[in-house]
């Protein structure tokens, strides 16, 4: 059932009609019934979609994949994540690199894992890392530098 849901998700995630919303809302209720496993994080930041009509909705997404992560390989899946979605939905990529940026222990934990990404993943944070330290230096500048110091 998990599967289908995250399909209907998926395939209802522009929110163009009313019954596109609607769907997209109940089954993101029963997903949160669901049990999320460290796997489904990929396909979860997958539904996220620069062209939406209803950004609320998919914020509350986020607040679902991050109740999700907290072990290391849940961050090495959501950044995996935020690679899928970096050229496809780069305001949504940013969205969820600000959210690790404002969390300390997230921070600590981007840093160690960054290192260990293919190198399309790499290239593609170290690129939305390095666009957010040249938007917003003053407020992200400091952490930026320590999680790229030594990749």
């Amino acid at each position: 059932m998990k599967e289908e849901l995250l399909h209907s998700l998926y395939d209802n995630r522009l929110m163009k009609t009313d019954e596109e919303f609607e769907i997209f809302d109940l089954t993101l209720d029963l997903l949160c019934d669901e049990t999320v496993e460290t796997n489904d994080i990929i396909p979860l930041i997958n539904v996220l979609d620069d062209n939406t009509e209803d950004m609320e909705a998919m914020y509350r997404l986020i607040h679902l994949i991050e109740e999700y992560i907290s072990s290391e390989e849940s961050y090495r899946m959501l950044l995996n994540g935020i690679n899928d979605i970096a050229n496809s939905s780069p305001e949504w990529s940013r969205v969820l690199m600000y959210r690790i940026l404002n969390d300390d222990d997230s921070v600590v934990k981007l840093k160690k894992i960054l290192k260990s990404l293919n190198i399309n993943a790499y290239n593609n944070i170290y690129k939305l890392l390095i666009n957010i330290y040249n938007e917003d230096t003053n407020l992200f500048g400091d952490k930026i530098k320590e999680i790229l110091s030594n990749s």
